[in-house]
């Protein structure tokens, strides 16, 4: 065990929730689609036809579900994977009065689930393992959109796709340009701040999460976010996220460190699964935004703007106000 000394540790409740208030991220129901045939292609390269905005929607994954509640179409889900009420479920609660499936993993069971539900269309992860299932959903007559956000240009195009299917053309418009929009507000400040030292103004450790820690890859999510902020990231060079030992983080000497972990985190357990870490001036912030929600901002959804925010006013110490 490294003998030094925790001498700052903030454990905060998120400051997002008053920072974010400020982004728009309920755009109006635009309905401004066209009559006829609405074609999208999705991630598999696929051309996807529907004769019209579908009614029903059965979610399976939290960054579809995410996007689809964004856009103003609550109303039209009707199933959901057990992972987005997990994830959303707190910030929308309206999310656990739907059908709920166990699993995200499409299999012949969601197919006759989807039609005794009378599913229009289901949007699920384009995952190489998925593929079976996605075409006993297809053979069934159920139309899919398999996508595969992972970092922020991808979040984007998978919120137009599913803004032009849904027939929110307009609201997703409206919401990519804030996000961008944000994204380029942030990068100025973060630029004006830091100064000389922008890239590498203070080390950072993120661990996304304490039951397998994980730090964020260059060109992910939360990895992107740190490039926008302008800070040096353990597990920067790293193909993927990669887990790290305590010894390596100490090493590291974050300035900041960032822990989200699993939903029923307790501070001490969070340390490192009981190996308390032990590095001298860092700051400790445990992420908190309520049972669910909490780190949801690290995945491939809309909410990850969210988590730029909340990065930023950590490391900068100041409130962001666009």
């Amino acid at each position: 065990m490294i003998g030094m000394k925790i001498i700052a540790i903030a454990v905060a409740v998120a400051v997002v929730g008053g920072a974010a208030a400020a982004i728009i991220f309920w755009p109006s129901d635009d309905g401004g689609y066209e009559e006829g045939d609405i074609t999208v292609v999705d991630d598999r390269g696929k051309s996807v036809t529907f004769a019209g905005p579908p009614e029903r929607i059965m979610s399976l994954g939290s960054s579809f579900t995410d996007t689809l509640v964004t856009l103003g179409c609550m109303d039209r889900i009707y199933a959901v994977d057990q992972s987005s009420v997990n994830r959303l479920g707190y910030e929308y609660e309206g999310l656990s009065s739907k059908n709920v499936l166990s699993s995200g993993q499409p299999s012949a069971s969601t197919a006759e689930l989807a039609l005794s539900y009378g599913i229009d269309c289901i949007i699920v992860w384009n995952f190489p393992s998925y593929a079976a299932g996605i075409d006993i959903i297809e053979n069934a007559g159920i139309k899919v959109l398999a996508l595969y956000p992972k970092d922020v240009e991808s979040v984007k195009t998978v919120i137009s796709t599913i803004g032009k299917v849904m027939g929110k053309d307009a609201a997703a418009s409206e919401l990519t340009d804030e996000i961008d929009r944000t994204i380029e507000n942030i990068t100025g400040l973060a630029k004006a701040n830091a100064g000389e030292s922008y890239g590498d103004h203070k080390r950072v450790y993120v661990e996304l999460d304490a039951a397998t820690p994980t730090s964020p890859a260059k060109g992910s999510i939360t990895g992107s976010m740190l490039d926008i902020l302008g800070v040096d990231y353990i597990g920067r060079s790293a193909s993927s996220s990669v887990r790290y030992e305590t010894e390596e983080i100490v090493n590291f000497n974050p300035d900041i460190m960032v822990f989200m972990g699993p939903r029923d985190q307790t501070d001490y357990v969070i340390l490192r699964n009981n190996d308390l870490l032990i590095i001298e001036d860092v700051i400790i912030d445990i992420y908190r935004d309520g049972v669910g929600f909490n780190g949801n901002w690290a995945s491939a959804t809309p909410s990850f703007i969210k988590g730029l925010i909340y990065l930023y006013e950590l490391i900068y110490e100041e409130t962001y106000e666009p």
